[in-house]
């Protein structure tokens, strides 16, 4: 797992140093203008890393879940837990 976050956030710092190469990929992958594509890039934090995920989100995350639920937004239940990749 640790090997996957190490490489996104590689990918990440790469798109902070080649803004305008990541901008010419990533509008052609989406099929994105240049200007919306431009706007999207630039709405992203920077740098943008990825974390592993710790007991505190995965409590957040379904506290949100739970609310949406309640509000009838999402149909069913859902338990985050059972999304959550192991590192094992």
């Amino acid at each position: 797992m640790q090997k996957l976050i190490n490489s996104v956030n590689s990918a990440d710092l790469w798109i902070v140093k080649h803004q305008d190469q990541a901008l010419q990929i990533y509008a052609q992958s989406t099929g994105l203008s240049t200007p919306v594509a431009q706007q999207v890039l630039n709405k992203r934090p920077k740098p943008s890393p990825v974390y592993a995920l710790n007991s505190e989100v995965i409590t957040s995350q379904q506290q949100i879940a739970d609310l949406f639920k309640q509000e009838q937004l999402i149909p069913v239940h859902i338990n985050i837990q059972h999304s959550v990749w192991s590192a094992q």
